[in-house]
């Protein structure tokens, strides 16, 4: 924080003291502590780093989230939320994956790794890598194969091909695979494959 800045504050107390309850021998109380510090913003994120650090995987999760919600003012924190996309638990994979989407196009350097999470044995966090990509916008280029080949999957296909839209021209390779998404019998995917696919055409200006 700079010098002589004023220390933040939340329901009256100081960040200095939201960031000593994150130490708390309490559980609940750590987890509630990281909620706060994501309300307090950017000059949070340094303490919110470390609580991804800790062996207690609910507060890994309260803290990924945190930062998602400070946006990408948190850009710093990208690499420790990258790493979190391989930890064991599926909760935790599935909250760092959603924060590295709010960060967006700052995260840019997660999607190798957000990738590879579209292939996640668990459903809910392929389905957020997808949105995380899509969140990145055109920075995500390099995922649109895996995205492509996700439109066969029930579970992820309507977010992917959102994603491929966000994309935008970059997921040109996607458009005979989302064409073919036009003949569905769901008529929520055909009219967000219609989307995604004027987005992609699209010409710059």
């Amino acid at each position: 924080m700079p010098f002589n800045q004023p220390e933040p504050k939340y329901e009256g107390k100081p960040l200095s003291h939201w960031v000593a309850e994150t130490k708390d021998k309490d559980a609940v109380v750590r987890v509630a502590a990281a909620t706060v510090l994501g309300k307090i913003g950017p000059a949070a994120t340094p303490a919110l780093m470390e609580l991804l650090k800790g062996k207690d995987k609910r507060a890994r999760v309260a803290a990924a989230s945190a930062l998602g919600q400070i946006g990408a003012e948190a850009k710093t924190a990208v690499p420790a939320l990258t790493e979190l996309l391989k930890d064991k638990d599926e909760r935790v994979r599935d909250a760092a994956a959603r924060a590295l989407g709010q960060v967006g196009p700052e995260a840019k350097t997660a999607v190798p790794a957000l990738t590879k999470l579209l292939n996640d044995r668990v459903g809910m966090v392929r389905w957020t890598a997808a949105r995380a990509l899509g969140q990145i916008g055109a920075e995500a280029k390099t995922a649109v194969p895996a995205l492509t080949e996700l439109l066969k999957d029930e579970w992820v296909r309507q977010t992917a091909t959102r994603a491929l839209g966000k994309i935008g021209p970059e997921a040109k390779t996607a458009i005979p695979a989302l064409t073919e998404l036009l003949k569905d019998t769901d008529e929520d995917l055909r009219m967000t494959a219609t989307e995604a696919l004027h987005k992609i055409k699209k010409k710059k200006k």
